[in-house]
């Protein structure tokens, strides 16, 4: 029986659970057990470098730059390290290594989905200052609250 105040560490621990050495299986194990929306990054302690993901209706998008690969929920937050990113498909699962992302469906075939040219205005969105996006919106509703 698990026991949390959140539904990520339900998650976590139900991933954590079925996981033997293969996180495709204990991704599928596990996303095959949670209903509902949700995405997920997932790291593994024995997998160095590597982070994994997986969603359900709530979005991912995913992007490679110069210096790395990154993963959002929205594109403004990574526009200003990419000239293209792609939502991941549902059900499906990202492999994002340093160099390279790999997606693949739950089968283990790969999946190469389309990239899109990101758009100027997106990669310039402003911040507000703050070097991150959530600084931004977190303060902007505190300014309107007041």
């Amino acid at each position: 029986m698990l026991s949390s105040k959140t539904d990520s560490e339900v998650a976590a621990a139900i991933i954590n659970l079925f996981y033997n050495g293969n996180p495709y299986k204990a991704i599928k194990n596990a996303i095959s057990q949670i209903k509902g929306t949700f995405a997920f990054a997932i790291i593994f302690d024995d997998i160095k470098d590597t982070i994994f993901a997986v969603r359900n209706v709530s979005p991912i998008v995913l992007c490679k730059g110069d210096d790395g690969t990154y993963l959002s929920s929205d594109i403004l937050a990574i526009g200003e390290y990419c000239s293209e990113y792609f939502i991941l498909p549902e059900m499906t699962v990202a492999k994002l290594e340093k160099d390279k992302i790999t997606v693949t469906d739950f089968n283990g075939n790969e999946i190469l989905p389309e990239a899109v040219k990101l758009d100027f205005a997106l990669a310039s969105a402003d911040k507000g200052g703050y070097p991150f996006l959530y600084g931004k919106g977190n303060n902007a509703t505190a300014k309107n609250i007041l």
